[in-house]
């Protein structure tokens, strides 16, 4: 199996590695130079050594080493190298080598822990001289390793025979795999691509990624303390959402009956309330936006803003459809059911109503979005898989209404051509602003990547229920204060109160590297708001109390979870 050592683009495959002891055996297409042979980027053979120690280094060359004959190598095309099979004498390779990625910033420590021998024969930088020796050298960015006759045993690398340390990508390695896993950032170059295009990755992973902006915002360009417009440091998706909500149960709005009976409770029969509405799917959205906020991708800024769509409920019923029309209310004066006759047969079916026609309609709606903003830090990571903390702000706002109108004319006795009309608005609205903490993780196998979010903000919910009533009666038109369930003297008008409250959310999705630079996902999402108002927790339709205490102002709080499937189109590099 073939494996990527010095594409800056396989710097971002996460796979598994390979087992300890896979060992390549050597080809005869390199040219060979000691006991070593040096490949160019595009060649498929590659064996595989170990290295014990492999960090970044981003500082720049010093002036007076530069006076000691080194020299930058600019653009440089990398090196991978080929160990040789077993070789006799002191310096033979073990068979059980591996492989690791020379990348494109490294240095090289020269030391003297060996037999106190100063290493000759390998540098950094292209040296010209030996006055470097027993410095430390360090790379400009943009600069390579370059290695010169170095021989292998066990896990350290022998430059004329004595020991040197070799030092790259800020990290660690951890293991003898097929790649580098350090720095704590799950960066993790591997075997195993399955075929062009697929494994690259760099959202949600977090990873000691390289590319980053060290072309637009480097030292050859001032300091990198501005967003860079560098493509390598910004990631994002576009999602479709399906989203269901709890829904509201509301209470019995629009009744109907058979005459004289007048459509209460006790005979009349639910048109209209008295089940849960607002719950069907709707269609939103979510936008995602992601910054690295370091070389290494072990730190980003993420932006996510969703909504999910308004829900509606309606309906509406005159004359033509049913003889009978009402709404029915509690009649806190004679302590029973009654009802607002809207539309009712012509006498004699009861004397003691006047026949009527007219019209009830009930409308309802809620809509829902939000948003946040977190800085993502590697966790930890390993075989493929990441692990990031997430800290951040998080706004959620969810508002709900209901409107009942209803409109009915006498049409007979002594007020035959009177009319009345009636409208009650309700309306809650809950904001959410708080702290959000949460995990993020993900793995990656070829093509196919697995994507989690688990977080839960805390912070206040700002709930506000406004309740306004009004009522004509003609001719002429005549209004007068309150409606039918909302009541001048006890609960119309705009009321607020604060609370403590959680959002936990949710959120998994497979994606498929499909296109260059893409991933394809679908997943599911699950959010709630605890402590949150509806319509149906400041609707009271106890009304008639000549105590002015009834219908109440009070709210009566639930929570509130939204939850649906998701389709997207994510960025990736």
């Amino acid at each position: 199996m073939t494996c990527l050592a010095c594409s800056p683009l396989a710097a971002q495959v996460r796979v598994k590695k390979p087992d300890r002891g896979t060992y390549q055996a050597p080809g005869s297409a390199a040219e060979t130079t000691g006991d070593w042979e040096l490949y160019p980027d595009d060649s498929p053979q590659l064996s595989r050594i170990q290295i014990d120690e492999v960090i970044y280094d981003d500082m720049e060359v010093a002036s007076d080493a530069e006076g000691d004959g080194l020299q930058v190598v600019d653009a440089p095309g990398g090196l991978q190298l080929r160990a040789l099979g077993e070789v006799a004498g002191a310096n033979s390779q073990p068979s059980n080598a591996q492989i690791v990625r020379p990348v494109s910033a490294m240095s090289v420590h020269p030391n003297s822990s060996a037999n106190g021998a100063l290493m000759g024969g390998a540098r950094i930088i292209q040296s010209t001289g030996s006055s470097h020796r027993g410095r430390v050298l360090r790379k400009t960015s943009g600069t390579v390793t370059m290695m010169e006759q170095p021989t292998f045993v066990g896990e350290t690398i022998i430059g004329s025979s004595t020991p040197t340390s070799f030092q790259g990508p800020g990290c660690g390695m951890e293991g003898p795999g097929c790649g580098i896993e350090g720095c704590g950032c799950g960066f993790d170059v591997g075997c195993g691509l399955e075929g062009p295009g697929c494994g690259l990755d760099s959202y949600g992973c977090d990873s000691c990624g390289y590319g980053g902006c060290d072309g637009m915002c480097g030292p050859s360009s001032g300091p990198c303390g501005a967003i860079c417009v560098d493509p390598n440091r910004w990631f994002g998706s576009a999602e479709l959402m399906i989203m269901f909500r709890k829904g509201d149960r509301l209470p019995p709005l629009v009744t109907t009956d058979t005459a004289p009976d007048t459509g209460s409770l006790d005979t009349g029969t639910v048109l209209a309330g008295n089940d849960s509405v607002l719950k069907d799917s709707t269609v939103g959205g979510r936008l995602t936006l992601g910054l690295w906020l370091d070389n290494h991708q072990c730190r980003s800024l993420v932006f996510r803003g969703w909504v999910a769509g308004d829900e509606k409920y309606s309906f509406g019923a005159d004359q033509r459809t049913f003889d009978v029309l009402a709404i029915p209310f509690f009649n806190v004066a004679t302590d029973a059911e009654d009802s607002n006759v809207v539309v009712f047969p012509n006498a004699p079916a009861d004397p003691a109503i006047n026949g009527r026609f007219g019209a009830v309609g009930v409308d309802a709606y809620s809509e829902l979005y939000g948003g946040d903003i977190s800085v993502r830090q590697f966790w930890r990571g390993g075989l493929g898989t990441t692990f990031d903390v997430l800290y951040g702000y998080q706004y959620m706002r969810l508002s709900e209404g209901l409107n009942i109108s209803s409109s009915s004319t006498l049409t007979e006795g002594t007020d035959a051509g009177n009319y009345i009309s009636i409208r009650d608005s309700f309306e809650a609205t809950n904001e959410f602003h708080g702290a959000q903490f949460g995990l993020a993780g993900r793995y990656r196998e070829g093509c196919w990547s697995f994507n989690w979010l688990a977080k839960a903000a805390f912070g206040n919910v700002r709930r506000t229920a406004d309740r306004q009533g009004s009522t004509t009666v003609g001719p002429p038109d005549t209004p007068q204060d309150g409606g039918l369930f909302v009541d001048p003297d006890t609960n119309e008008g705009t009321f607020t109160s604060d609370t403590f409250g959680w959002v936990p959310e949710l959120d998994v999705n497979l994606g498929w590297h499909r296109f260059s630079n893409f991933d394809v996902t679908i997943g599911y999402h699950l959010m709630a708001m605890t402590d949150a108002i509806q319509v149906s927790g400041i609707f009271d339709r106890r009304i008639n109390d000549t105590n002015n205490v009834l219908p109440s102002p009070a709210m009566r709080d639930s929570t509130f979870y939204v939850q649906g499937i998701h389709f997207g189109l994510s960025y990736i590099h």
